[in-house]
């Protein structure tokens, strides 16, 4: 770990800062700390950019193709995700970093949500699956500072059976908020380095 008052640009022998290590970490008493020692006070504005994917809506036992999406676009998956990231950064992050969905930033962090859903006509219940593609960006620049899928597939969030259509909503706001802390602290340690 860097001394104190060693040089706020100091890197370890992995190359990572003492923002870095902070933040990941999940340590955000020191990162607002170093970051008001850098000259760069809390909060950190992030626009949020959350949109759904209905890609991978392919069946129903209990509602026809277009119910489906009907019935997922009203619930919101993508909604409840930023809700979740922004209670998440005011509960758990104090205060370094503040999502908006203004244009004061040139950091945006984008959220394309991907709820799932196929028929088990075997058992009689649907599939669901909810996948994540963040991506932390500054405007003007092609490449990302940082972006992953999180859920779906083998090792995020697996399917899970559901029975009735008004089992959609508790699980998708559940996996949102599983998944919070994980965006905001990969979201964060990619913004300080």
């Amino acid at each position: 770990m860097l001394e104190q008052g060693a040089p706020i640009d100091a890197k370890d022998k992995q190359g990572r800062s003492a923002l870095v290590l902070a933040a990941d970490n999940e340590q955000a008493e020191v990162v607002a700390l170093l970051l008001a020692r850098a000259g760069r006070p809390a909060p950190l504005h992030v626009v949020l950019d959350s949109a759904m994917s209905p890609g991978n809506l392919y069946s129903s036992c209990f509602m026809t193709p277009a119910q489906l999406a009907q019935h997922v676009a009203g619930v919101q998956p993508d909604a409840m995700v930023a809700a979740a990231l922004r209670d998440y950064a005011v509960a758990n992050g104090k205060g370094v970093v503040e999502f908006g969905a203004d244009d004061s930033t040139d950091t945006v962090l984008q959220i394309r949500v991907r709820p799932g859903a196929s028929c088990e006509p075997q058992r009689s219940v649907d599939s669901l699956s909810m996948a994540i593609d963040v991506k932390l960006m500054r405007k003007g620049r092609a490449e990302p500072l940082w972006q992953k899928t999180i859920g779906g597939g083998l090792k995020g969030l697996h399917s899970r059976a559901v029975s009735s259509p008004a089992q959609y909503a508790p699980l998708f706001e559940e996996w949102a908020k599983q998944h919070a802390s994980q965006m905001y602290w990969n979201a964060l340690s990619a913004l300080v380095r």
